[in-house]
C-alpha cells in the first residue's frame, strides 16, 4: 500500500495540526518536545480542533525507558487514578492499547503472561513464548455461550474482501483474553474461595484483596495489579504473501480447518486445526475497571483499512461543526480500497449478513453463496461493511464534540509514534462508560457517556445500533461480563 493510500485510509492520520505533529525521522523525547513537523497528509485533510492531546514529555513517560522508540515497550496506565474528562478516558484507552500490543520478551504483552487466553472449554491458558494460541469462529460451544464471534444473538460469519488478502478473502477469527487480576478474581469467586466480592475492583482495597488471594491460594505475586481487572477480545484475518504484514499486529495461532462442501456450505469436523498460522489483527476490544467505574470502561480499536465510516461531523480548528463526507452521490465510498468493503458497493446494501453458523458449519444465507477459490462471477461473497455510527455516535452534529476528541487524540498519538511503528496503523474508534460508575440494572439502560453507540466493524458488524451497556448490564459481575461466571478456576500446584 502506498504512502498516499495509507494517509487516505488511516483515520488518525488525516492532516494534523503543526503544533502537535512530530517528524518521523526525529526521535521524540522529553528533551526534544517540538521536532520539525512532516509534510501535510495527502488525501482529504480534516483539520480538527486539538481538544484532546498528550504533551510529548508526558507521552515519553508512557514508555518503559522514558523515550519514544519504534515498537517500544509502553507501560500500563494506573487504573487507580481517577478519569475525569472525555480526554482522560481516551488517553487511558490509548495507553492500555499501546501497552498490550507492545513487544516483550515473551511476545506481545496481551498474548503472554500476565495475560491468559480463555479456551472454548472455559479454561484459562497462560501464553508461553513459542506456543500458538487458538482462535475460532462462532459455532459449537462458542455459539452456545455467545462469548466470541459476532456480538448479539446473530450467528453471522464475517469474511474480508479479496483486496490484497486472498482471492476469496479470509474468515475472521476471534480470541478472548483476560489479565491476571481478572483471572485470579474469577478463580476465587467461581471457586467460592474469594467471598464478598460483588463488583470489579476500583480501589486499592479491592486490588489488595485480589492480590492477597492470588498469593495465598496460588503463591503468585501479581505484578501490574494497578491495571485492575481487564477483559479483551481480538479479531484476526489470515493473510497471504501479497499482504504487507509490516502494517499489522501479528500472532501465531491455530485455526479450524474448513472444507468447502458447496457454494452454500463449509464444514469443520470440530477437531482438525491449521497449526501455527500467522494471523493479522483487524480489531481489538479493551475493557477494564478503573477508579470509580466498576461497570468498566469499554474501548475498541480497529485497523485503519478495515471499512469506511458513514458521514460524520467534527469541530474544525476554529470550533465550527463541519461535515466529513465519506460517500459519493451515487452511494459508493470516496475511498475505494478496504478489507471489508467493495469500493464499488452501494451504501444501502451494506452490513447485511451473508454467511452464518449452523453448529460448526458455515452456510450461506438465502440467495448468497460462500466464495470459492478462485471466485466466479456468480459469487455473492463476503459482506460489505461500513461503520454506521462513526466514533460511536449518531452521524449528525450532536456528536461533533465527542468525535473531535477522539480524532484529536488519534492524530496526536499517530504523530508521536515513530515511522514504522506498527501501532500507527490502528485507531481508537471510541470508548464508553457510565455516569458516576453506575451500570444498568435489569432492563434499565444506564446513563452512558463517551461513545454512546460504540461498535467495532469486525465484532458488531450486524449490530451497530446499540451501546455496550445494552447487553453488558444488570449491575453484577456476570451481567457485565459474559465470560466471568463461566471461567474455571486456575489449577493449583500440588
Amino acid at each position: 500500500m502506498s504512502n498516499n493510500h495509507r494517509n487516505q485510509a488511516v483515520r488518525p492520520a488525516i492532516a494534523l495540526a503543526a503544533a502537535v505533529m512530530v517528524a518521523a525521522c526525529d526521535k521524540p523525547s522529553a528533551d526534544n518536545p517540538s521536532p520539525k513537523p512532516p509534510p501535510p497528509a495527502a488525501g482529504d485533510p480534516v483539520p480538527v480542533q486539538q481538544s484532546c492531546t498528550v504533551p510529548m514529555a508526558d507521552f515519553a513517560k508512557w514508555f518503559k525507558d522514558g523515550q519514544v522508540t519504534k515498537d517500544g515497550l509502553v507501560t500500563a496506565a494506573d487504573s487507580l487514578q481517577s478519569l475525569d474528562s472525555l480526554c482522560d478516558f481516551y488517553k487511558w484507552s490509548w495507553r492500555m492499547f499501546l501497552w498490550q500490543t507492545s513487544k516483550s520478551s515473551g511476545g506481545l504483552v496481551f498474548a503472554s503472561p500476565p495475560f491468559f487466553d480463555l479456551t472454548d472449554s472455559n479454561d484459562l491458558v497462560s501464553g508461553k513464548p513459542g506456543t500458538a494460541s487458538r482462535k475460532a469462529l462462532r459455532g459449537g460451544k462458542f455459539e452456545q455461550t455467545g462469548r466470541t464471534g459476532q456480538a448479539g444473538i446473530v450467528s453471522g460469519v464475517l469474511m474480508s474482501r479479496g483486496a490484497d488478502v486472498n482471492s476469496d478473502g479470509s474468515l475472521v477469527y476471534y480470541g478472548i483474553h483476560v489479565n491476571d487480576v481478572f483471572a485470579y478474581m474469577a478463580s476465587g469467586v467461581n471457586g467460592k474461595e474469594l467471598t464478598g466480592v460483588t463488583q470489579f475492583p476500583t480501589t486499592q482495597n479491592d486490588r489488595d484483596t485480589i492480590v492477597a488471594y492470588a498469593k495465598k491460594a496460588y503463591g503468585v505475586d501479581i505484578g501490574d495489579a494497578n491495571t485492575l481487572a481487564m477483559e479483551l477480545k481480538s479479531s484476526w484475518i489470515k493473510p497471504t504473501a501479497s499482504m504487507d504484514l509490516q502494517k499489522f499486529i501479528t500472532i501465531k495461532s491455530d485455526i479450524p480447518k474448513y472444507t468447502r462442501e458447496s457454494g452454500q456450505k463449509w464444514t469443520w469436523d470440530g477437531k482438525t486445526w491449521e497449526e501455527g498460522v500467522t494471523l493479522a489483527c483487524v480489531g481489538y476490544h479493551l475493557v477494564g475497571s478503573t477508579a470509580g467505574h466498576p461497570e468498566m470502561v469499554w474501548a475498541t480499536f480497529e485497523h485503519s483499512q478495515n471499512a469506511p465510516d458513514d458521514n460524520y461531523y467534527y469541530n474544525a480548528s476554529n470550533g465550527t461543526p463541519t461535515l466529513k463526507k465519506n460517500w459519493n452521490e451515487d452511494g459508493t465510498p470516496v475511498q475505494k480500497t478496504w478489507w471489508f468493503m467493495d469500493g464499488l458497493g452501494r451504501k444501502q446494501s451494506m452490513n447485511q449478513m451473508r454467511m452464518e453458523m449452523k453448529g460448526t458449519d458455515i452456510v450461506g444465507t438465502p440467495k448468497n453463496t460462500i466464495p470459492p477459490d478462485p471466485p466466479t462471477q456468480n459469487t455473492v461473497g463476503p459482506s460489505n461493511t461500513f461503520r454506521s455510527h462513526p466514533w460511536g455516535g449518531a452521524p449528525d452534529a450532536s456528536s461533533a464534540t465527542n468525535n473531535t476528541a477522539i480524532i484529536s487524540i488519534n492524530n496526536n498519538i499517530a504523530s508521536m509514534l515513530p515511522e514504522g511503528d506498527v501501532r500507527r496503523n490502528y485507531f481508537l474508534v471510541g470508548a464508553t462508560w457510565t455516569k458516576n460508575g453506575v451500570p444498568g440494572v435489569g432492563v434499565q439502560i444506564p446513563d452512558v457517556k463517551g461513545s454512546l453507540l460504540l461498535s467495532n466493524a469486525t465484532m458488531e458488524t450486524y449490530m451497530q445500533f446499540k451501546n455496550c451497556f445494552d447487553c453488558h448490564k444488570n449491575g453484577n459481575l456476570n451481567g457485565l461480563s459474559h465470560i466471568f461466571g463461566s471461567v474455571k478456576p486456575l489449577p493449583k500446584s500440588k
